[in-house]
C-alpha cells in the first residue's frame, strides 16, 4: 500500500510540531524517518497510525484520504519503543489476541501464530510471560503482534531504543529479512544514522518538523542537502569554501572537487574524516591534538593554523608502520 502525505501540519499552542510536510512512499518501500529527539518524527508516524489528527493536510492510503479514518480501520501495525506488552499474557497468546479479534478460527489462528513464532525465533518463549523475556526478546514480540494480522503498512517507532549494540543488530538484520519476505509498506522513526543506512530505501530527513531532504542512504551521506542534514549523518568538519572553478571549491586544505554543481562564491564544504590523508612525517603541515580508537582505526584530531580537522586513519600504513598518535607529533595532512 502507497503512503502519500500532503501538506500535513500540527500544532500543540504556538509550536508547530509538523511544519507542511509532504512525502510520497510507494507499495513495498522501506522509508526510514531520521531526524534529531524533538524534531515531529513520531508526531508523523502517529499521524499516519490515526491516534493524532493533524490540524490540516491529508494523509493517503493507495490515494483514499484516510484522515478520517480510525486507527483500527486503518490496516496497519505498529511498534513502539517500550514494546507495550500485556503483562498477563504469553508470548502466543500475545499474537492469538489479534487473530481472534479478526475473527480467525482457533485452530487456523494457533498454526499462523505457530508459523510466525517459528520465523522470529521465538517458538520456545511460547508459554512465557513478558517479565521473563530480555529485552530483545520482547521486541521480537512486539513485531510479531504487529505483523501477525498482515497489515499494509508496518509503522516503527524507534523500536530500537532501548537495545544494546549487539541486538539492535541482530533486530535490524531481523526487520531486514521480515521486510524482504513480507514486502510490507514500511515506516521506521529512528535518530540513528547508522539504523537508517542499513536499513532503508529511502531516508526522509526530518528536522524541525520539515522534511529537509528525501534521498537515498548513498545521496544522504555522501551529499547532505545542508551542514545540519551532514551533521546527523556520521562525524563532519563544516569548512569555509571558495568556488574557484565549475565543480570546484578552494579551502585551505587546497582545491576540492565536486560532483555537485555549485552555486554562489563562498559555500561551507562537508569535510567526512575518511575523506582526509594523513602521513608521518618529521615536518608535517599539522599537529595532532587528540586521538580516539573508531572501531579498527584511530581517529584522530589535527590542528592546521587555525584550524581543526578529524581524520580516520588506517590501522597500519602501506610501509607497516604503525600509526603514532602521540598529541604534538608533526603530520601531513591532505585533501584525499
Amino acid at each position: 500500500m502507497s503512503i502519500d502525505l500532503e501538506k500535513v501540519t500540527k500544532k500543540y499552542g504556538n509550536r508547530i510540531v509538523l511544519d507542511n510536510i509532504s512525502l510520497s512512499v510507494a507499495h513495498g518501500e522501506l522509508v526510514v524517518l531520521l531526524g534529531p529527539s524533538g524534531s515531529g518524527k513520531s508526531t508523523l508516524l502517529s499521524s499516519i497510525a490515526g491516534f493524532i489528527k493533524p490540524d490540516s493536510g491529508a494523509i493517503r492510503f493507495n490515494g483514499n484520504d484516510v484522515s478520517g479514518t480510525p486507527p483500527n480501520q486503518r490496516a496497519i501495525g505498529m511498534v513502539f519503543q517500550d514494546q507495550s506488552l500485556w503483562p498477563h499474557m504469553t508470548v502466543e497468546e500475545h499474537l492469538l489476541f489479534v487473530l481472534r479479534a479478526q475473527k480467525i478460527e482457533k485452530n487456523e489462528a494457533k498454526k499462523k501464530a505457530g508459523e510466525l513464532l517459528e520465523i522470529l525465533e521465538l517458538s520456545k518463549f511460547a508459554k512465557q510471560f513478558p517479565s521473563s523475556l530480555s529485552g530483545g526478546e520482547a521486541q521480537r514480540v512486539a513485531l510479531g503482534r504487529a505483523l501477525i494480522k498482515k497489515p499494509d503498512i508496518l509503522l516503527l517507532d524507534e523500536p530500537l531504543g532501548q537495545l544494546d549494540r549487539v541486538l539492535r543488530e541482530k533486530m535490524l538484520q531481523l526487520i531486514a529479512s521480515l521486510h524482504k519476505k513480507f514486502g510490507t509498506t514500511t515506516l521506521f522513526v529512528t535518530h540513528d544514522y547508522e539504523e537508517a543506512f542499513k536499513l532503508a530505501d529511502r531516508i526522509a530527513v526530518i528536522i524541525n518538523g520539515q522534511v529537509v531532504q528525501v534521498a537515498s542512504p548513498y545521496e544522504v551521506y555522501n551529499h547532505p542537502g545542508s551542514g545540519r542534514v551532514a551533521q546527523l549523518t556520521g562525524e563532519v568538519d563544516l569548512l569555509d569554501g571558495e568556488v574557484c572553478a565549475p565543480r570546484k571549491v578552494k579551502t585551505f586544505l587546497g582545491v576540492m572537487e565536486t560532483s555537485n554543481e555549485l552555486s554562489g562564491k563562498q559555500i561551507k564544504v562537508c569535510l567526512r574524516p575518511a575523506d582526509v590523508e594523513v602521513e608521518e612525517t618529521c615536518d608535517g603541515n599539522a599537529l595532532i591534538i587528540g586521538s580516539s580508537l573508531s572501531g579498527g582505526h584511530w581517529q584522530l584530531s589535527v590542528r592546521i593554523d587555525s584550524h581543526i580537522v578529524k581524520v580516520l586513519t588506517e590501522k597500519y600504513y602501506p610501509t607497516g608502520v604503525k600509526v603514532n598518535c602521540k598529541p604534538n607529533k608533526p603530520v601531513w595532512v591532505i585533501n584525499g
